[in-house]
């Protein structure tokens, strides 16, 4: 009785270990995530200015174009 306890207990502690580890998984991959997710935002804030510049400049040249197209 006592050694079937004992083994249940065994049992037990592993499963609460096996479930801190996954925890601690689980909280890594999302700290990673986060991160991730800042990087993108702020890099993508970044590109978009990058080309806002060259945008307009294609918007120019191409109503340049229509404009010696029609005329």
């Amino acid at each position: 009785m006592i050694y079937n306890d004992l083994q249940t207990i065994t049992r037990l502690t592993m499963i609460y270990n096996n479930l801190q580890t996954i925890t601690r998984w689980f909280t890594m991959i999302y700290k990673q995530l986060k991160d991730d997710l800042k990087w993108l935002t702020t890099n993508y804030k970044m590109i978009y200015n990058d080309l806002q510049p060259i945008t307009r400049g294609f918007t120019m040249i191409y109503n340049d174009y229509k404009r010696i197209c029609n005329d």
